[in-house]
């Protein structure tokens, strides 16, 4: 019986995204939640907060590119994976640090 794996570009992508949730989606919904008002600036505020994340999701697959491990998410079907270890997030990068989350 064959094994499938995923292409690495695509490895690579689904752990950039899943990094990007896992790294700052309480701040991506933060920014939603008082954006809900209309107020313009909080409006900006997500707007610029989604640019970046997307520009971070690329860069991100471009770090699991160059730092390619094998892992148990590399398999189509997940129960080949289950032997294998997580992979390594990406790094966070420390642009939000200085936003506090209790001022919204």
């Amino acid at each position: 019986m064959p094994i499938f794996t995923k292409s690495i570009e695509t490895i690579c992508l689904e752990r950039a995204i899943n990094d990007s949730i896992k790294h700052y989606d309480m701040i991506l919904k933060t920014y939603e939640e008082s954006s809900i008002n209309g107020d313009p600036d909080s409006m900006i505020d997500l707007y610029r907060l989604k640019s970046w994340l997307k520009k971070y999701i690329f860069w991100a697959k471009k770090w699991h590119s160059d730092n390619f491990e094998r892992a148990n998410d590399m398999f189509v079907d997940p129960e080949y994976g289950i032997l294998w270890n997580a992979p390594k997030s990406a790094p966070k990068l420390k642009m939000f640090e200085d936003i506090k989350l209790e001022n919204f």
